[in-house]
């Protein structure tokens, strides 16, 4: 006889629930060790700015510590230079220094503005010409110096990141949109009920902040995810059409949620929430499917609505039958024609995302 399962203690249990976030400190605390000890070794005078650009640069996965890392390589160089040169022809009085701060600061911003990867520079900049006079170091050799410890940093972060539990930006994708799905059924969820007359309005805002950022966030890793796969890393893509069906699922929601807002006449309440209602669960139900099949590495059935859609269109049917001429107003017809076209499109996009994550599934494979 087999024995029950044995429940897990809440050590275990919190383990599994933060293993991703478990292994990031890892890494981060790895790659601050292994820093601090080589920085230690080559003997740098201010090693821990290696320590800090490697905390700074370890990412969640290796496409977001690539990117990291050449901003902090690029952005420190630029600064430094730009730090040093102005180190060096300044006047060497109080507002010379001042005078060449500004210049060099204001011009580094600038060029930051215009490309986000040099925003470190202007602090690189400012620790060259402010910091340099405290030093032991001349100017230019302070500023290889500086440049040699974000290196060391900026190197072992990618390191360790590609060999301490290494993290795909296309996992992060898959669990991130998982996420994303699951509550995006929720609202689905939620709107039914507001049709079938319960009170969901607390419940509804907090959802739709944390599926905006869920969605920014995915957008984020497919990026990452692209990169891993420029560079090699990585062999299996995330298509970039996966945020945007996501979004657009959104967006069909939220115009669902603005045309079941407002109570219903009885008369046209009686004919179409109920139809309305279960149609919406049976999205909400296709979503979790989809969701399904993507933690389990499947290629996703694609989702059949078609006895849902009948349904309601049936009453939207009788309704127009049952219902006189101007007996409904404007606004009450904006809101009925506004749910049915939200409901046609949330099924079109449904369609889309799944034939997506079929591509997704697929690339994992090959």
């Amino acid at each position: 006889m087999a024995e029950p399962d044995r429940p897990r203690s809440p050590f275990v249990a919190l383990f599994l629930k933060r293993r991703a976030e478990l292994r990031h400190a890892l890494r981060v605390g790895t790659a601050a060790a292994v820093s601090f000890f080589l920085a230690t070794a080559l003997n740098l005078p201010q090693g821990y700015w290696a320590v800090i650009t490697a905390i700074v640069v370890v990412q969640t996965s290796i496409g977001g510590t690539l990117a990291a890392s050449r901003d902090r390589l690029v952005g420190t160089g630029v600064g430094a230079l730009v730090g040093g040169i102005a180190a060096v022809a300044r006047p060497q009085t109080a507002w010379g220094e001042g005078l060449a701060l500004t210049l060099s600061v204001g011009l580094l911003s600038v060029a930051a503005s215009l490309r986000p990867s040099l925003k470190i520079a202007p602090v690189t900049a400012v620790i060259m010409l402010v910091g340099s006079a405290a030093t032991r170091e001349g100017t230019l050799e302070a500023a290889g110096l500086r440049v040699a410890e974000i290196a060391v940093g900026s190197v072992i972060g990618v390191l360790v990141t590609l060999f301490v539990l290494p993290p795909r930006a296309r996992d992060q994708v898959s669990a991130k949109a998982q996420a994303a799905m699951g509550d995006l059924a929720e609202l689905q969820t939620l709107h039914a009920m507001r049709l079938r007359g319960e009170q969901t309005e607390a419940a509804l805002t907090p959802l739709h902040a944390r599926i905006r950022a869920a969605l920014n966030a995915i957008e984020t890793s497919t990026g990452e995810a692209r990169r891993e796969t420029r560079v090699r890393l990585s062999s299996g893509r995330a298509p970039d059409a996966i945020p945007r069906s996501l979004w657009r699922l959104r967006s069909d929601i939220v115009m669902i949620g603005r045309a079941s807002s407002h109570g219903w006449p009885p008369e046209v309440a009686a004919r179409l929430a109920e139809p309305a209602a279960a149609l919406l669960d049976a999205q909400a139900e296709a979503l979790r499917d989809l969701a399904k099949a993507l933690a389990e590495q499947a290629e996703p059935a694609k989702p059949d609505l078609t006895a849902g859609f009948a349904a309601f269109r049936e009453a939207f049917g009788a309704l127009e039958k049952e219902v006189p001429p101007g007996a409904l107003s404007f606004e009450l017809l904006e809101q009925i024609f506004g749910l049915a076209y939200g409901l046609e499109a949330f099924n079109r996009n449904l369609s889309d995302l799944a034939e997506r994550l079929a591509e997704f599934a697929k690339g994992r494979r090959d």
